[in-house]
């Protein structure tokens, strides 16, 4: 009997053996990927560790093989309950969004078709009849059984009441009273979360550019950096009242690293020997001279302090920078100080960025600053409520704007059709211009700001100095050879540490603010001690 030789395909392994080596090489596979994946993101130690652990999972299954059958059980486990409190999730937000809203408008609207029911629960309560004889008399035991009457298992009689025409408009009333009572408490919510903040959007980007400059690689990693995020979060939360002309400045404030006064912001104050004076010198400038990222100890003010002692020479500095404002602001609120009496034996003006800055956000050939949108929109709608004529439509408009301002869905039509990082309709200017005509009329009013605080200075005797601020992507040369003239360019005392100080933009952490010092410091000794004058 000859062999017989057939051909065709390999024989394939199947059922449980191929099953078992299938699942033998899934979770290493899944382990490679997640680490591969967290290394392009960028997070080498979580790829690690997720290496090791897969390593020790595929150890401890060869070692001890009911290990592995008894992970699977777990993760099995761990998906249902997963799954399970997914299909909750997804079947309560359903029923939020779509069943509630459905029962609140067709609630009023709807009929019982059984009529109301008699009893607290519903249920017709057991009356037995006698049945009559034919005779008339009733039935007894002897006579023949006794029938009960045929009742109704549950509910009353129907009731075909017809709607009338009030009931259909009190109910269609009461309908669109429920729509509006969730839509403002889906507002309430949608705010109060911040997912739709509507109008206070504004607080909650401050608030997220703080916390985005206090996670800077620079700053981050220091033991006082959350803390110091916390008093800055409150400070920022605090009201803040008008200032005439200044559109805001200080209040006292108390906490661990940032603490004002009425007038300034707290800064390290040398020993000074008995019956010496120390010189009084007064900065001004934006929130870098305030000390963004900084403790109240450790701002250019406090530093410039220490640098002058470290050299024999004490010194009173008083921190008068105030975040956003412009070199105009700083001018008159210098001016507001000495009116009241106050004297220094220097003034420094350490800015420019903000100078800039709103030109190219709210073009203006007069002096300007950062809150004149805010004051635009305020006096448009001050006007038109209270210096207008009256009309018949005044009160359903201001009805209409309130409830638009608390609404649940405008609040999220706003959040799903305005762009990502878009303004607020009152921060958004129409007012811009070429770079060119931008930087030109940004050094004609800065200018303006150093001649009118030349001006007050003289009248009371103070030496000024003015200092052009770095940023941390440099300067436009042509803003540069246009500089006021006397104003001191400080620019490059970043050169080559840029990566190790600077938190965003401008804002530079406490390293920063020694280096900013230092440098000021060779500036304006000469102005306070003649002698090291050339």
């Amino acid at each position: 009997m000859g062999t017989v030789v057939t051909t065709g395909p390999p024989a394939t392994r199947s059922g449980p053996g191929a099953a078992r080596a299938t699942r033998k090489w899934v979770g290493p596979f899944v382990a490679a990927s997640l680490a591969l994946a967290l290394v392009a993101w960028g997070r080498p130690l979580a790829a690690l560790a997720v290496a090791l652990l897969a390593l020790a999972l595929g150890q401890a299954q060869t070692l001890h093989p009911g290990f592995g059958p008894a992970v699977r059980r777990g993760v099995a486990s761990l998906r249902h309950g997963a799954g399970r409190a997914l299909s909750f999730v997804a079947l309560g937000a359903l029923f939020v969004v779509v069943i509630v809203p459905f029962w609140v408008v067709t609630t009023p609207l709807r009929r019982r078709p059984f009529g109301v029911p008699r009893g607290a629960d519903g249920w017709v309560p057991r009356t037995p009849a006698p049945r009559v004889a034919a005779g008339g008399e009733t039935p007894t035991e002897e006579t023949g059984p006794i029938e009960a009457a045929p009742r109704r298992a549950v509910g009353g009689e129907p009731s075909r009441r017809r709607l009338t025409t009030g009931g259909l408009l009190g109910r269609l009333a009461l309908a669109v009273v429920a729509l509006v009572a969730l839509d403002v408490a889906l507002g309430a919510f949608l705010g109060g979360t911040g997912i739709a903040p509507g109008e206070q959007a504004a607080f909650l980007q401050a608030q997220r550019w703080l916390v985005d400059t206090m996670d800077a690689p620079a700053v981050r990693d220091e033991p006082w950096a959350e803390q110091y995020t916390e008093d800055g979060l409150r400070l920022f939360a605090e009201r803040q009242d008008y200032e005439p002309y200044l559109m805001y400045g200080f209040h006292p404030y108390e906490s661990r690293y940032i603490n004002t006064t009425d007038l300034e912001r707290i800064s390290y104050q040398p020993a000074v020997p008995d019956g010496e004076e120390p010189l009084r010198v007064a900065i001004f400038g934006g929130s870098v001279v305030w000390g963004v990222g900084q403790r109240d100890d450790h701002t250019i003010a406090s530093e410039l302090a220490r640098v002058a002692e470290s050299e024999g020479i004490a010194l009173e500095v008083h921190n008068y920078g105030m975040y956003g404002w412009v070199a105009w602001q700083q001018y008159q609120y210098f001016e507001r100080l000495l009116a009241a009496g106050e004297r220094y034996d220097l003034a420094v003006f350490y800015d420019g960025l903000n100078d800039f800055a709103v030109q190219q956000s709210d073009f203006s050939e007069d002096p300007t600053h950062g809150g004149s949108q805010l004051m635009r929109h305020l006096g448009g709608e001050v006007h038109q409520r209270y210096y207008t004529e009256p009309g018949y439509l005044d009160s359903v408009r201001d009805l209409a704007t309130a409830y638009r301002r608390n609404s649940g869905v405008a609040r999220l039509v706003d959040r799903f059709t305005r762009a990502p990082g878009e303004l607020p309709s009152w921060m958004q200017s129409e007012r811009v211009a070429s770079p060119a005509i931008v930087v030109d009329t940004a050094l004609d009013v800065y200018a303006r700001s150093h001649a009118a605080a030349r001006d007050v200075a003289a009248r009371h005797d103070v030496p000024v100095r003015f200092v052009l601020q770095p940023q941390a992507h440099g300067w436009d040369p042509a803003f540069l050879d246009g500089l006021p003239p006397g104003t001191i360019d400080g620019t490059r005392v970043y050169d080559g540490v840029e990566d190790d100080v600077y938190l965003d933009g401008a804002h530079t952490n406490e390293l920063g603010a020694r280096l900013a010092a230092e440098d000021l410091w060779g500036h304006v000794r000469p102005a306070l001690d003649p002698a090291t004058a050339e």
